[in-house]
């Protein structure tokens, strides 16, 4: 009697054990798969960005050293990082507007700690 006791409250501690981590393992595996965000949508906001430069900023493809798209866990959005030829050591970044241009929100990096005085104010535009 005691053995089957004891068996049937190991087996309901491993059922409930189950119910909570179940539920908790499928919304980590949820948070890993849309933290890298979709490789087709960082992809088209990239080529946005280049041509955005070209045709508001007349910024040739050729002054770019470094763009990539990206996505934002936190704000569920995409946005871009350049490095340009003439400021090699400074990632900009910037977010898509309303009216399809992009808004320079900041740097990252080392530049984070220049003035903006230091900084080639060329790619802090908005369009």
């Amino acid at each position: 009697m005691n053995k089957k006791l004891l068996l049937v409250g190991f087996f309901g501690v491993v059922i409930i054990c189950a119910l909570v981590t179940i539920p908790l393992l499928r919304e980590q595996v949820g948070k890993i798969g849309t933290q890298a965000g979709d490789m087709s949508e960082k992809e088209k906001i990239k080529t946005e960005f280049i041509t955005s430069l070209a045709r508001s900023q007349n910024v040739s493809e050729e002054a770019i050293q470094q763009v990539a798209g990206e996505y934002d866990v936190k704000s569920n959005d995409y946005f871009v990082t350049a490095s340009y030829k003439n400021e090699p050591g400074v990632v900009y970044m910037y977010q898509k507007t309303q009216n399809g241009g992009f808004k320079f929100v900041g740097v990252v990096g080392d530049a984070q700690n220049k003035s903006p005085e230091e900084l080639s104010n060329d790619h802090i535009f908005s369009s």
